[in-house]
């Protein structure tokens, strides 16, 4: 039975890398040493950012990719403080930040971060050579750079650019669905539950006022996801900010005054915060709730009831359950979703074209029936497994995974025949 563990094992590799990264910036900003690492572990273990390279997301090699161009920026700082040769690094942060950008759009979130680094540079370059033409030299190296990594790597999609223009619209439309100032505000107090570094950061900052242009970076990104969709998968660019600001507080010479006991001890208190959250929540909490729920999670549930179900074929196969997604690859399902049609306006267009739609119970409403009906596809069965069971107080404060199952399975009257 296949399992998705390459593409969890490549996430989980481009976490340790996003998290090996960062460490390395932390240190070329001359962060205390022992508080990088331990910002680096706090990173890796953030829960919202485990939470994503469980699921297998990209996010990772994006933060990959901005970490280290951030660190080769500071280290072109170093060189250049020492008189050696440094604008070859710039090139190759050029170069990363675009290639983050074809990992997944959504790196155009952390370019703020990569400016703040660039003018950090620039600044110092100033004081060093007071050299216009310099400053524009290292400028350049960094954005010709990645101009011509964008190109090379545009080459072997030039023939879909038309398709990938047209669907921009659609798909930034549905990623905006209508504003809601307060359900925005909640979700973000919800966030909190799940990770103490994004609000202990903010406050750091706010107390210290170190690292002013990262911090009106930050801002400026926060005000973004404010005014867009703001879910989990959106705030995790907004750690590298956070991990960013706290380690400008530490950094060598220190700048925890002594005359200022107040504000060194909330700090203090806040980084412990920090680590005994996302140690516990990741490392303690969450692995005992997965273990007791081993038995409704259980992958062979969903093949399983795959294959008794639709079985092996070429099917067109509507998922209004994601977690059918490898089951259909590996029966070799043709599997149908909507992502930018929020109006579900092409929806029974979709269905029509689909011989089977597996959902979960609960999730057919009355309009969603009469587009299936309209459709062609009527409802089968119930698919269910004896090693399911409802959860109740584990999913609570959802921080275990909904149960696999019941779904509801509608198929098309002449596929139903057929078989």
């Amino acid at each position: 039975m296949p399992l998705p563990f390459g593409p969890r094992i490549a996430s989980l590799f481009g976490a340790m890398i996003a998290a090996t990264a960062s460490v390395g910036w932390l240190l070329s900003m001359k962060t205390y040493r022992p508080i990088a690492l331990i910002l680096g572990l706090v990173f890796f273990l953030d829960y919202i950012f485990v939470q994503s390279y469980r699921g297998a997301r990209v996010d990772c090699w994006v933060l990959a990719f901005c970490f280290g161009a951030c660190w080769l920026v500071r280290y072109a700082m170093s060189r250049m403080q020492e008189g050696r040769p440094f604008r070859w690094l710039l090139t190759i942060g050029g170069s990363m930040a675009a290639i983050a950008f074809f990992v997944w759009p959504s790196a155009v979130l952390t370019y703020p971060l990569l400016l703040a680094e660039l003018l950090a540079l620039i600044r110092e370059e100033y004081s060093i050579r007071k050299s216009g033409a310099s400053i524009l030299r290292s400028v350049m190296a960094f954005v010709t750079s990645g101009l011509v990594t964008t190109s090379l790597l545009l080459i072997p999609i030039w023939h879909l650019l038309k398709i990938v223009f047209n669907d921009i619209e659609p798909v930034l439309r549905a990623s905006q669905p209508p504003y809601s100032l307060s359900l925005q505000i909640k979700n973000l107090l919800d966030s909190f539950k799940f990770s103490q570094l994004l609000p202990v950061s903010a406050l750091i900052g706010l107390i210290w006022g170190r690292g002013r242009i990262m911090a009106w970076m930050a801002l400026l990104v926060f005000v973004y996801i404010l005014s867009t969709l703001l879910y989990l998968n959106r705030l995790i660019y907004l750690l590298p900010y956070a991990i960013g600001l706290i380690g400008g507080v530490y950094q060598i010479p220190s700048t925890l005054m002594a005359n200022a006991k107040t504000r060194r001890l909330i700090t203090h208190v806040g980084l412990s915060l920090v680590i005994v959250g996302s140690v516990s929540l990741s490392l303690i909490i969450r692995p005992a709730i997965a273990l007791s729920q081993r038995g409704e999670r259980d992958p062979s549930i969903l093949f399983s009831l795959g294959r008794e179900s639709i079985g092996n074929g070429p099917y067109r196969v509507y998922l209004g359950a994601w977690e059918f997604y490898f089951v259909g690859r590996w029966f070799g399902w043709q599997m149908l979703n909507e992502y930018a049609d929020r109006d579900q306006r092409d929806l029974s267009r979709l269905l029509s074209r689909a011989d089977h739609a597996i959902f979960r119970l609960g999730d057919v409403d009355y309009n969603l029936a009469a587009q299936l009906s309209t459709a062609g596809l009527y409802l089968q069965k119930e698919l269910t497994d004896d090693r399911q069971h409802q959860m109740d107080t584990k999913h609570q404060f959802r921080l275990g995974a909904r149960a696999y199952g019941p779904y509801v399975l509608y198929s098309r009257q002449l596929a139903s025949e057929g078989q």
